[in-house]
């Protein structure tokens, strides 16, 4: 579809990876971020190009079992469909070195219009999480394998918690 200036502005301006299917599930307008995406990643399907089909190109991830290319297409097909408005999911894709993880939203624009695919950059928050958890254990661990008695106290100084050697 030919988007005018203003929208086209606005939707590449945005930071997400957005993407416009029509309600037979074509790419019909992708923002620059998808584009630049689509180039640096090897799995073609996840960001498919103008005048693909979305529904059909999930197909081989589908035959080679991959569970994110059948909730994709399930939701998808649900939200073309009018059954649901919208879906939100995460996926993980693997680049050279590196895992990146997404935030995606299929959103319905009307039975005629189909719908917008959003994939939120979330590695960043997702990699900080494991790392509070990973640092969390570690603490814990620690506290606990220690030869030292370890007490902790709140503000009133009485002892909230004591590791086994305090104990």
């Amino acid at each position: 579809i030919e988007l005018d200036s203003l929208s086209s502005t606005i939707l590449n301006a945005l930071n997400a990876q957005i993407a416009i299917i029509d309600p037979s599930g074509m790419v019909v307008a992708y923002n620059e971020q998808w584009k630049l995406f689509m180039d640096e990643l090897q799995e073609s399907w996840s960001r498919p190009s103008l005048n693909t089909n979305l529904l059909q190109s999930l197909q081989a991830p589908l035959t080679a079992g991959n569970d994110f290319a059948l909730r994709l297409l399930l939701w998808l097909k649900d939200v073309l469909g009018n059954e649901t408005s919208t879906f939100e999911t995460k996926q993980q894709v693997k680049l050279q070195d590196q895992n990146k993880w997404f935030h995606v939203k299929v959103k319905s624009l009307g039975a005629e219009h189909g719908a917008v695919l959003i994939y939120e950059d979330i590695s960043f928050q997702t990699q900080s999480r494991e790392y509070l958890k990973e640092t969390r254990l570690k603490f814990e661990k620690h506290f606990n394998n220690t030869f030292y008695g370890i007490l902790v106290s709140n503000q009133d100084n009485k002892i909230i918690e004591a590791n086994n050697t305090a104990c």
